[in-house]
């Protein structure tokens, strides 16, 4: 009996199986845009006549590329999922393709003309179970409410973006992938490509530099997306104080940014650069209730709100920092119970609603019960940036996590930056030597003869090219860029001021919101301990 059985679902198989191949062919051969498609995966293992690859059954470069955005190599194993609205999915390693007992064909009827909110992972060969996973938060068990943005609700963490490429497509997908806001640091990130260093790394034209980089951009919001899924929400990062910062926001809205957060300025005219793409979420970095007020009396004249606004302490952040000066880093009016309550009231004084636009406390922020702390106090999430640098999908060198992990309190320090600004990294070789010339450099300055070796204008005020004795006296995208590499003697490792979640320990971005949301300290190992 169980013969035949086996016999009658063998048969009844492949016509459900060509259904729905000629479905997914119909809809893939209608647009070369990534789209969701209804695909396949049930509940009993299909006869081995009819596991699939793109040679052996015609499927080819063309339908797959037209739905998901990504070129398969001919004879890559493709296999299929639940059908749901969801996207196809490519996988590193063979899973199981399922068959149809009559009971799924109604499931399936269902789904296909109801629609579903939630899929399943395809379960690998090698195992009999899966997990349930929401589609807008896999596998994310948070106690706290998400964070609601242009409409979309996301897990209630934004990944501070981190450059010179330590943020990068690998990070910003990987936290969108998860559910919360992944964010590409777009500063220079044309060091990241080989093949563009190659055609631009000795050019002095600072042009040329400029639209490289827009390349490199575009490459890496691409790449975020293939990670994260069409769903992930992926921001990028423009600091207002680079030079080409305009033609840095729009590209990253040609290639299909969800939002773009702004610092290292106020972004006085980020509304007239995004002007054509309504749906870009736009999130300035401030730092006190000045600042909110003069951006929100802008923005209100043009019929514009920000969609959340991040606010940074000095005191705790790393990178550069909200301050003028290294002595007000400190300051009591940076405090986060403060300047959120001065916010409320500027928007009570302006007419809006205290809870109309979230703010986003971010700096020193790294455990669970801090998280709790700022709700409590009334922010509706958190910005987090060191953390993320050293988890396992960070994109910067492995010696550059290390010496964050590593770094104590008396190696994190503050100093004056090119850019005019103080910024915070850890005290490694290169930062020593300079500090210890800081003073003769900073005298040797003289306003408006100053030189910029390499050309390449990457700031509007660097106190190198301008001669500013004010501002630092280095190259600081150098730099920034030896540390991405894991240059120890040459590299500038920016870092927060606070300890990491897990210590000493390198963990993934999974395992990191997980804890951060949920309080779950991960019991797995950590994938290196420094």
């Amino acid at each position: 009996m169980a013969c035949k059985r086996s016999a009658v679902r063998s048969r009844l198989a492949p016509p459900v199986y060509l259904f729905k191949l000629w479905y997914m062919r119909r809809v893939a051969g209608r647009s070369s845009r990534m789209q969701h498609v209804p695909v396949c995966k049930w509940d009993r293992p299909l006869p081995p006549v009819l596991a699939l690859s793109p040679s052996s059954r015609g499927l080819g470069h063309r339908p797959f590329t037209a739905v998901t955005g990504v070129r398969i190599p001919l004879g890559t194993p493709v296999y299929l999922r639940q059908i749901v609205r969801c996207d196809v999915s490519v996988f590193r390693e063979p899973y199981r393709l399922w068959s149809c007992p009559w009971r799924s064909i109604l499931r399936w009827a269902a789904a296909l003309l109801g629609g579903c909110g939630s899929s399943f992972d395809p379960v690998p060969a090698r195992s009999s179970t899966f997990k349930f996973r929401e589609s807008s938060n896999p596998m994310i068990d948070s106690v706290f409410p998400a964070l609601e943005i242009r409409g979309r609700k996301i897990l209630p963490i934004i990944q501070g973006g981190m450059g010179v490429g330590i943020s990068a497509h690998r990070l910003a997908g990987a936290v969108a992938k998860e559910g919360a806001m992944g964010t590409i640091a777009s500063v220079e990130l044309r060091r990241l490509h080989p093949d563009i260093m190659e055609q631009t790394g000795n050019s002095k034209d600072h042009e040329i530099q400029a639209a490289s980089n827009l390349v490199a951009l575009d490459r890496e919001l691409i790449a975020a997306r293939e990670i994260a899924g069409p769903s992930g929400f992926i921001a990028v990062n423009v600091m207002r104080a680079v030079k080409h910062y305009t033609d840095l926001v729009r590209q990253a809205c040609k290639s299909g940014a969800n939002a773009i957060v702004m610092g290292a300025g106020l972004p006085f005219d980020l509304p007239e650069l995004t002007k054509e793409h309504d749906d870009v979420a736009l999130i300035p970095i401030l730092s006190e209730e000045r600042g909110v007020r003069a951006v929100l009396k802008r923005w209100m004249r043009g019929g514009r709100l920000p969609d959340a606004i991040v606010i940074e302490h000095p005191r705790y952040a790393g990178g550069h920092l909200g301050a003028t000066r290294i002595e007000d880093i400190d300051d009591p009016k940076f405090d986060f119970s403060r300047v959120l309550d001065a916010i409320r009231d500027v928007f009570t004084q302006l007419g809006l609603a205290t809870d109309r636009v979230p703010l986003i406390p971010a700096g020193g922020i790294n455990s669970f019960e801090k998280i709790k702390e700022m709700f409590a106090m009334g922010a509706r999430g958190v910005q987090i940036g060191t953390p993320f640098a050293v988890t396992t999908e960070g994109d910067a060198h492995d010696m550059f996590k290390k010496v964050l992990v590593s770094a104590t309190r008396k190696d994190i320090i503050t100093f004056m930056s090119t850019a005019g600004l103080p910024c915070r990294a850890v005290l490694t070789p290169w930062l020593k030597r300079y500090l210890r010339n800081e003073s003769k450099l900073r005298f040797k300055a003289v306003p408006g003869e100053g030189d910029c070796v390499r050309n390449l204008e990457c700031l509007t005020y660097c106190g190198l090219r301008d001669g500013e004795p004010e501002a630092g006296q280095f190259c600081i995208e150098t730099q920034l860029a030896a540390a991405q590499r894991g240059d120890l003697r040459q590299g500038l490792f920016f870092r927060g001021s606070e300890e990491l979640p897990f210590g000493n320990e390198v963990r993934s971005v999974h395992e990191l919101l997980d804890y951060l949301l949920s309080g779950h300290w991960p019991e797995t190992p950590p994938a290196l301990i420094v």
